[in-house]
């Protein structure tokens, strides 16, 4: 049986509610959004979330080197038709699925409405078992970013205590903000040296957010600065896997556990969701 039809029978062995759609945002780069990404990936798939990531960081593809895959097709092929999302789709360590992103930037945000309907039966049949979907979205503030968070049904936002990347965090929010958007944001504290830190840096960066935004962050936690991440990365095997004892790993499983299960609403438009948004506001 190949990898696809594996998928679709997976798929078929349960009918829910479509996937969680999560953008993981920074506002700058050099905060180890990919890294967490990933790692969290793999938490939530230990827990019995099924999930799958799509590298939205289109052109740099960081997601295959940190699992060291060699993928034949992405996100980009899938969008302009050249290949069903099946194919595109690999499986990742740690039980984990994920879409290549390539250098589809341009077909994702140009996606035609006339493809949607395609669309949506493949991931209808792909995601049918899927609990979580997180779109590792590029560094940064930038139009494309923008857009794809405010299409995803969440945002998951990775911020370390510097200084330099608490004011980036917050403009991207304030760029969100001014777009009118109504969306769930949550936030973790990555590479804090001490819990102190981390709290601190934390609770500064809700009240200014509360403050001057007027909306209200959600603190999922923090992830102690560890030298067993970048050790991880040379190994290209997450952090998860090849170091699952280590500060960092404990702190991104506590992570998923309160992500899993918090106690908020959401929405689960699915991965067709999130297209369709995409393509209603800015396709053709």
């Amino acid at each position: 049986m190949d990898q696809a039809e594996s998928l679709r029978k997976l798929a078929k062995t349960k009918q829910k509610k479509g996937p969680t759609v999560a953008a993981v945002a920074s506002g700058k780069g050099g905060t180890g959004k990919t890294s967490f990404c990933v790692n969290l990936a793999i938490a939530l798939s230990g827990l019995g979330k099924s999930t799958m990531i799509i590298d939205a960081d289109l052109g740099l593809s960081n997601v295959d080197v940190m699992l060291d895959a060699h993928p034949k097709h992405n996100i980009g092929e899938v969008l302009q038709g050249l290949v069903p999302l099946s194919e595109a789709v690999c499986k990742g360590h740690g039980g984990i699925w994920y879409v290549s992103g390539g250098s589809g930037e341009e077909a994702v945000m140009r996606i035609r409405r006339d493809m949607l309907k395609s669309l949506q039966k493949q991931m209808a049949e792909l995601g049918a078992d899927l609990d979580y979907i997180l779109i590792d979205c590029g560094a940064g503030v930038n139009e494309t970013m923008l857009r794809m968070i405010a299409s995803a049904d969440e945002c998951l936002l990775v911020v370390t205590p510097e200084p330099t990347a608490i004011t980036d965090a917050f403009v991207l929010l304030k760029m969100l903000a001014a777009r009118r958007e109504k969306l769930a944001i949550s936030f973790v504290m990555n590479r804090a040296d001490t819990p102190l830190e981390a709290m601190t840096m934390s609770r500064y960066f809700k009240n200014i957010v509360s403050k001057y935004l007027g909306f209200e962050l959600y603190f999922l936690g923090q992830v102690a600065f560890d030298k067993n991440v970048v050790n991880s990365i040379n190994k290209q095997m997450p952090l998860m896997l090849s170091y699952p004892n280590s500060p960092a790993a404990k702190d991104i499983l506590r992570i998923a556990g309160q992500y899993a299960n918090v106690e908020t609403p959401r929405a689960s438009g699915g991965l067709s969701g999130f297209f369709e948004k995409i393509a209603m506001r800015y396709g053709k």
